[in-house]
């Protein structure tokens, strides 16, 4: 400050002349100076505005695919708030959001910035601007689509809603998709049992028929009592049937078809005379429901595959002199002295099975521990079991990029049945690897994300052993036979992600996620949508491109 006291002080600051000369001179000085302060402090609120529309396009990619309004409306919300306290003049039509590409935001912002210091130079205002670029397409993705379509699902718009998220997933990652083998997707519903789709596999190598063509394994404790076993040899068309809800499970039904009706004698005539189907039609329901579970709760809905058949045949119960037939039914004696011969008339039943051709589809938990692994179908320890059952969910759809029928799927899906998540997990499991049965995934892919989203809104209730179809605390070992399928799925490096509908087993699912970012909650069935949206989101490996 020296010079300056001195100048001014001085005789040069007496002159009038260098006065204003030194006014005028000082004026680009503070003017220069004031602009750099100016540029800083813009600069500053660029940087700001920047890291607002990076947020903004992210956000954005996550609730894609929108509309121009959605994205202008939900656009300009999200960035005013990220924004904060800034000293630029922002209107809302200085938020430019276009979408020039399948899998691509472009996103505008432009402000003007009112110099505090330089506008001595004239300057009243200049422009401030940030650009982005999102990319929310994807590399390659297989997914698998685990849904629960029990009974429940058809309470508080649950289905509904889950058709709707469903869809709009698949339509976020087929927009994702560059190319048309980018994204290929899995759906899995799943009740008791999957259904595995007769139609592609109905002579696959890894099904054993046994059980399913087996005749109802109570039938030999059954007829193991002598007077059961009288009930059942006197048995035949025009007879009562031998049968009953308590206690098989199961009454007569008039024809092994899957659309017969309760019958109360066995058929004389026609072509299932003397045909004994054990099974039950409900007639409150008017369907065919299959065993009550009135004695084996597994049992319930189960199908028995075939009929026994009635064939009258006589047989010598004594002889001799002595020879009675000891009140035993249909019995008459003839002749005399050692020639007495004492003959029963009664029916031989033999178990007819059903044609292969008849199976719905549905498979079974296969034996521990082969019902939680990959384990490949090659012997039959380890090959799966067709399971006929009312509660049949609709067909699984394996890995596929064919959009149209992954739609028709979901608007298939009904309610029906009780819960095991276990066999659901682990059909998702195969459809994700090469091992039979499913062996649709791209084995040769090295950049491949393979992931599974297990949805369900309740506890398990049912499997093989245990349960039933009601009370999840007697499906003594459901949990953990989940969880030891949940361990065997991250084994595989399969990214899983879980969503708890409402109801459930929360300290399960979120055990069984990836890690617990990867597990939702939704407490009203309206929310799934978010919630799908925001997996897709993640899914579709969000990154800044510019």
């Amino acid at each position: 400050m020296g010079i300056f006291q001195r100048f001014w002080r001085g005789r040069e600051g007496c002159n009038g002349n260098v006065a204003v000369i030194f006014a005028i001179a000082i004026v680009p000085l503070v003017g220069a100076v004031g602009a750099a302060v100016d540029y800083s402090m813009a600069n500053s609120n660029r940087a700001s505005m920047q890291k607002a529309l990076d947020a903004t396009g992210l956000a954005l990619a996550k609730l894609m695919p929108l509309s121009q309004t959605e994205l202008d409306t939900k656009g300009w919300e999200i960035f005013s708030a990220s924004l904060g306290h800034l000293k630029v003049n922002l209107p809302q039509s200085g938020l430019v959001i276009t979408t020039p590409a399948t899998g691509k935001l472009k996103l505008v912002a432009t402000g003007t910035y009112t110099p505090q210091i330089s506008g001595v130079l004239g300057l009243e205002s200049f422009p401030v601007g940030a650009h982005a670029e999102i990319q929310w397409g994807i590399k390659k993705l297989e997914l698998s689509l685990v849904l629960d379509v029990t009974g429940s699902m058809e309470q508080q718009n649950r289905m509904v809603e889950l058709k709707k998220a469903t869809k709009n997933l698949l339509t976020t990652l087929k927009n994702a998709a560059k190319q048309p083998n980018d994204v290929k997707v899995a759906i899995v519903p799943f009740s008791g049992q999957v259904n595995v789709d007769k139609a592609t596999n109905q002579n696959a190598s890894w099904l054993d028929w046994t059980d399913w063509e087996a005749e109802p394994a109570y039938m030999a404790t059954w007829l193991a009592n002598a007077t059961n076993l009288e009930t059942w040899e006197q048995s035949g068309p025009g007879n009562a049937c031998p049968l009953a809800e308590n206690p098989h499970g199961y009454r007569c039904l008039t024809n092994p078809t899957l659309s017969p009706g309760n019958a109360a004698n066995i058929p004389s005539s026609g072509a299932y005379r003397g045909y004994i189907c054990p099974g039950y039609f409900n007639t409150n329901s008017n369907l065919y429901t299959g065993d009550t579970g009135r004695r084996n709760s597994t049992l319930i809905g189960r199908y028995y595959n075939g009929c026994y058949n009635s064939v009258e045949s006589t047989r010598q119960v004594s002889s001799g002199s002595n020879a009675s037939c000891n009140n035993k039914p249909n019995c008459s004696c003839s002749g005399s002295g050692s020639n007495r011969k004492c003959t029963q008339t009664y029916f031989q039943h033999t178990w007819v099975k059903n044609a292969r051709t008849t199976w719905q589809g549905c498979v079974r938990d296969r034996t521990k521990d082969n019902d939680v692994t990959d384990t490949a179908p090659v012997s039959t320890a380890t090959n799966f079991q067709p399971a006929q059952n009312y509660y049949c969910p609709p067909a699984l759809i394996p890995l596929t990029n064919d959009w149209t029928a992954l739609n028709d799927k979901v608007d298939a899906l009904a309610s029906l049945g009780a819960t095991n998540i276990t066999v659901g997990l682990v059909w998702g499991l195969h459809s994700l690897t090469a091992a039979l049965p499913l062996a649709q995934t791209d084995t040769s892919e090295q950049q491949l994300t393979r992931a599974i989203i297990l949805m369900t809104d309740g506890d398990n209730t049912l499997s093989r052993w245990a349960g039933n179809g009601s009370n999840p605390d007697l499906c003594t070992d459901c949990d953990a036979r989940t969880t030891l399928a949940c361990n065997a799925v991250k084994a595989a490096n399969i990214r899983l992600y879980t969503v708890r509908m409402i109801d459930g087993n929360a300290a399960l699912l979120r055990s069984c996620a990836t890690n617990e970012t990867m597990y939702f909650e939704v407490t009203n069935s309206s929310q799934l949508n978010a919630v799908f949206n925001a997996i897709g989101g993640e899914l579709a490996s969000l990154h800044l491109s510019q």
